[in-house]
């Protein structure tokens, strides 16, 4: 890369011919420039990408080629400019699909370059009215929502009770995160799910220490009616985010202050009347009889007599 960015400096690239020409061959091989052409690095230049590898190796051996004149001093020279006798034809052939296209740049580079498979679908996202990941780093725990993507990778597991779930992970055009998808949703959505497939998710958001994951609840292909479905029993599960009531910690203890003060009103009468039977049960009224009658002699208290 080095040495491509130095003979740059000199004078700008003119066409994949010119590259091959001024690039040391040696370094820079066939490989490494089909590599570049379909990340792109080519896009500036005339042709488009599929033409530009159709053409690769017939333009790489006319660059040998001219070395070799050159170096044999076979070369016409117009005003101490070198030119070449000769050019390279592109060939008619239809450029790649846009799938095709991020697909290669995916694979080169791990990432979407020119855009990404959801773009086709902005429309109809836009209609349903649907979430974006981007949004969910402040959502409440367990809000409901309902949020377009695309499968990157999918990894199953096995219960302690032998049922099977998955883990997948999830992106849309700007973030990525873990969705979680418990037996019951895996058996009823594992059909659906594969390695770059376009769904809609419903779930319920889990915030975490680091970022946030998706409890997912349901999935359904990126077909309009499939999806105003989903996103209509996403909103009857539960509010969109920004719609819902942010959690305050303070908010449950303000609300109970006044049902504990009230509770203690409540209480305080009861307390006041048990002790008051207390008091009554060892201090005697003044117009209560005695405890015990004791006989007018002074002698010891009358029993009564015994029966027959």
């Amino acid at each position: 890369m080095e040495n491509i960015a130095q003979i740059r400096k000199d004078k700008p690239f003119e066409s994949l011919l010119d590259f091959c020409r001024r690039v040391d061959l040696r370094v820079c091989n066939k490989r490494v420039i089909e590599s570049l052409i379909q990340a792109g690095a080519f896009d500036s230049l005339p042709g488009h990408r599929s033409q530009l590898v159709a053409m690769l190796d017939e333009t790489v051996e006319a660059a040998l080629k001219w070395r070799k004149e050159r170096e044999d001093l076979q070369i016409q020279l117009f005003d101490f400019v070198e030119t070449t006798n000769w050019d390279i034809e592109y060939p008619d052939i239809p450029p790649y699909s846009g799938s095709q296209q991020l697909e290669l740049e995916r694979e080169l580079l791990g990432m979407y370059l020119s855009g990404h498979p959801l773009d086709d679908y902005d429309e109809l996202l836009q209609k349903a009215g649907t979430d974006r990941l981007m949004d969910l780093n402040e959502t409440p725990d367990d809000t409901v929502v309902t949020v377009p993507g695309m499968v990157v990778s999918i990894k199953t597991i096995t219960t302690k009770q032998g049922k099977a779930m998955a883990f997948m992970e999830w992106e849309d055009q700007i973030e990525r995160c873990e969705v979680v998808l418990f037996p019951e949703v895996w058996k009823r959505s594992a059909h659906l799910v594969e390695k770059g497939a376009l769904l809609a998710l419903r779930a319920k958001v889990q915030q975490q220490d680091e970022g946030f994951k998706l409890l997912a609840e349901e999935l359904a292909p990126l077909e309009e009616e499939r999806l105003l479905q989903l996103v209509r029993r996403g909103k009857a599960r539960g509010a969109a985010p920004g719609q819902r009531e942010p959690f305050r910690p303070d908010k449950g203890k303000k609300a109970a202050a006044p049902a504990q003060a009230k509770a203690s009103e409540h209480q305080a009468p009861r307390v006041s009347s048990a002790a008051a039977r207390a008091s009554d049960a060892v201090t005697p009224s003044a117009d209560s009889p005695p405890a015990r009658e004791r006989s007018g002699n002074g002698g010891p208290p009358n029993r009564p007599e015994p029966g027959p």
